[in-house]
């Protein structure tokens, strides 16, 4: 946070001991050679970085790294670090400062970056091996300019500091900036009382991939499949993971406790949602001068998740009644802190600054006795507004397109429209019919079996939104919702047949909404804002209510191999050109533009369709196309149409990605079939004419990456495979029958001058497709055997 520019009596700041000149060597462009002896100047278009080599890596005499530094651009700049560490392992471990201090132009500046603001992937916990730092400058995603990044360098010093515990707000000082001293007036009861067992959303289960404890456990200090210890170790993190540690600190994992006081009452559970919480404030004193950085404790994101967790503490412990006096006033210390913290810095234009909003409205509405409060929630309220009409799009699908991302937005707004109706507060538009479109889209892509794709960065391929959509249907007095929020024990089941998300542009074919039904997601719209994955054009299957082609999740976003090829266009059932797409590179406005013309559908008497378009390559003439059409046809099976159009031959990879099981493959006719359970089986069959291809089979592969899937929070091998091709200059096209069922007896394609015909029988029918030149289908027959 900043400094609040209170009285020492009132807030305690860190002492500097000493401060050092550190030499180093930069080893890379655009900087080379350069050194600390002097200032260099630096520019990029775009994002600009360099790396050093310090003359001595031992930096276990400094807690913090002072960098000083001229922006002489025209905007603000953003500017981090990334520390990469000496290890006794083969892989390096590397700490992020979360790239999001700003540095003005104009005026040289030390930024600050202390230890406690870095966060670590790997084995490092401390300063003894820093090999190398790399100095990254860079502005908002969404900035729109084209002026390079221009700094001044002028030095790098490391201090150490005679560190406080927390909380850095003194008794004194809370009484300057309560306007009631008594535990019972800091904290609004009424609002509170929403936070109790009688609100669904208490079983909202936490958007992490790590195993979740019950109350008991957390007692004996096991914690998300590691034992801390109790009391709780916070410099713990077994895994080497940054998520880990971030999970960690927010604080979700106390969810369990306060679940054990509203079923049992145990004191037990209470006297340890004091003790955890009061000892965490003690440990992790809030980083003055800093926003947090990736701070497992003080990142702006683990704030806001912390501080809505703590209200469950709040609720269920009636305003942290029965807490000695002591923790009570230690904890509405930090409660100031963390507000204090969310007023002073927002993260990441996306889902981020949508969390930290409602934490910080939250807190305005659940302690009226700061003199602050009513500017906390005018001031959330505020940011939500806007970054509503930002982040979503008018058919209610958040602009990252991740059901995962999309779901914990939706969480934080009802949570703040049900906390102002109980106010008493007037809500803005946004609250009403755009809130509700949001749980539409997410009920829209509830699997058969109540999972949910994972498109973007979204976790595992198996996540459950159902508690949320239960909580929603409640609040919007809406059926359907209720009725995926209960697994279809409550309310009316909902419409099955197409349902498009335009802006998104997201089509979800369904035949009904039963455990067996069949169920597609075709994507053919904008990348996203963040957290994409290069596919598009990209297909999941779900046959007999069971997850067949999948998109494969991501399990961590760790600097692993897996998670670089969870992100791929190879990794998803898709059609690219060999040479991938690099969607996440295109500026902003291209990532959120939505789909457009991109994406149409059409019905017939029998089928229904969906096509997409994605172009690449150069511009004008050379530019080449791909169409992907997806048939529905009798609610029964899928026929996928596959159309490039380019002036010079291109290399093109259809990809295919199972979910785990046995899969067989038919050498000479290339096709797949999923056997189990044999009376339900799936088959992948190819149609591709003419065209020649080569197919490679992937499952469970780390070289080259391939044949996985994130499931259960884990790395699962998963088939997988990859038709390559090279399509002629021109346009040509590949077809694909996916066929749920036993009863394939013959598929067949015959291509002439007036377009192709595919014919496909079934056990029970007989089915011919026809297309004209254009790709259109223009015939469906259907005929029984006589």
């Amino acid at each position: 946070m900043r400094d609040p520019d209170l009285p020492d009596a009132h807030f305690r700041r860190d002492r500097i001991l000493s401060r050092t000149c550190i030499d180093f060597e930069i080893i890379d462009s655009p900087a080379k050679g350069a050194s600390s002896a002097g200032a260099f100047s630096v520019s990029a278009t775009g994002i600009l970085s360099f790396t050093i080599e310090p003359a001595s890596t031992d930096f276990s005499g400094f807690d913090t790294l002072s960098v000083n530094l001229q922006n002489t651009s025209q905007d603000t700049v953003l500017v981090g670090l990334r520390l990469f560490h000496g290890t006794q392992t083969l892989s390096e471990s590397v700490s992020f400062s979360g790239g999001r201090e700003e540095l003005l132009p104009g005026i040289p500046a030390f930024l600050k970056f202390p230890i406690e603001s870095f966060g670590t992937y790997g084995e490092a916990t401390d300063w003894k091996d820093v090999r190398r730092i790399t100095f990254v400058f860079c502005r908002e995603k969404q900035y729109a300019g084209s002026e390079p990044v221009s700094i001044v360098f002028r030095g790098l010093e490391g201090e150490s500091r005679e560190r406080y515990s927390g909380p850095r707000l003194t008794s004194e000082g809370l009484r300057h900036l309560r306007q009631d001293c008594s535990i019972e007036n800091a904290c609004d009861a009424k609002v509170l009382s929403l936070y109790r067992q009688s609100n669904p959303a208490m079983w909202i289960p936490p958007p992490h991939r790590y195993p979740k404890e019950n109350a008991d456990q957390v007692l004996r200090g096991e914690i998300m499949g590691f034992h801390l210890g109790y009391p709780v170790d916070w410099a713990s993190n077994p895994e080497g993971s940054l998520e880990w540690a971030h999970f960690l600190h927010r604080h979700h994992f106390l969810r369990s406790l306060v679940i054990g006081c509203a079923e049992t009452g145990n004191p037990a559970y209470s006297r340890a949602l004091e003790n955890i919480v009061k000892d965490w404030i003690a440990a992790n004193p809030v980083p003055i001068g800093s926003n947090g950085g990736a701070s497992p404790a003080w990142e702006t994101l683990s704030v806001a998740w912390r501080l809505r967790e703590w209200l469950w503490v709040a609720g269920a412990t009636d305003a942290f009644h029965g807490f000695r006096p002591e923790s009570q006033e230690l904890i509405l210390r930090s409660v100031w802190e963390h507000a204090r913290s969310l007023v002073d810095h927002q993260g990441h234009s996306n889902n981020w600054i949508v969390v930290e909003s409602a934490a910080l409205a939250l807190a305005g509405l659940c302690f009226p006795g700061f003199r602050d409060a009513r500017s906390w929630w005018k001031s959330g309220i505020r940011r939500l507004a806007i970054e509503f009409v930002r982040q979503f799009f008018r058919d209610g699908v958040h602009f990252e397109i991740s059901p995962m991302y999309h779901a914990i937005c939706f969480h934080a707004l009802l949570e703040v429209r049900e906390a102002a109706q109980k106010a008493g507060e007037q809500l803005p538009e946004i609250f009403f019919d755009p809130l509700e479109r949001c749980g539409e889209y997410l009920a829209g892509l509830c699997r058969p079996d109540f999972t949910w794709p994972s498109l973007n960065d979204s976790g595992s391929m198996d996540k459950d939104y159902t508690a949320l959509l239960r909580k929603a249907g409640d609040m919007f007095s809406r059926p359907d919702l209720q009725w995926i929020g209960t697994r279809g024990t409550e309310g009316r089941t909902p419409e099955s047949g197409l349902r498009v998300f335009p802006d998104a542009g997201i089509a979800v074919m369904r035949s009904a909404y039963e455990p067996d039904a069949h169920f597609a997601v075709f994507r053919a719209g904008p990348a996203g804002a963040s957290h994409v994955h290069e596919d598009v054009l990209s297909l999941e299957i779900t046959a007999w209510g069971r997850p067949i082609l999948v998109d494969p999740g991501i399990t961590s976003y760790g600097p692993e191999a897996l998670t670089e090829h969870y992100r791929s266009g190879p990794a998803h059932n898709a059609i690219l050109p060999k040479k991938g797409f690099l969607r996440s590179k295109a500026p902003f406005e291209t990532r959120v533009r939505p789909a457009g013309r991109n994406l149409s559908t059409e019905a017939g008497k029998n089928w229904r369709s969906v096509t997409g378009i994605c172009r690449f390559g150069e511009s004008g003439d050379r530019q080449s196309t791909i169409t992907r059409t997806i048939l529905f046809i009798d609610s029964t099976f899928w026929l996928v149409k596959d159309t490039v159009r380019c002036s010079l031959p291109e290399d093109i990879i259809v990809c295919w990605q199972f979910a785990p099981g046995r899969l067989e493959i038919s050498g000479q006719s290339l096709e797949f079939r999923c056997p189990e359970p044999e009376e339900r089986l799936f088959k992948l069959i190819p149609l591709l004419g003419k065209m020649s291809a080569n197919l490679r089979c992937l499952t469970g592969s780390l070289n080259p990456p391939g044949g996985w899937v994130s499931t259960h929070g884990g790395d699962v091998p998963a088939p997988s495979c990859e038709y390559s091709m090279q399509f002629a200059a021109g346009e040509s096209s590949v077809y694909w029958a996916l066929i749920p069922g036993l009863g394939v007896i013959q598929t067949e394609r015959n291509d002439c001058n007036e377009g192709d015909t595919i014919r496909i029988s079934l056990l029970d029918f007989r089915y011919e497709l026809r297309f004209s030149r254009d790709g259109r289908l223009y015939c469906c027959r259907v005929s029984g055997y006589s």
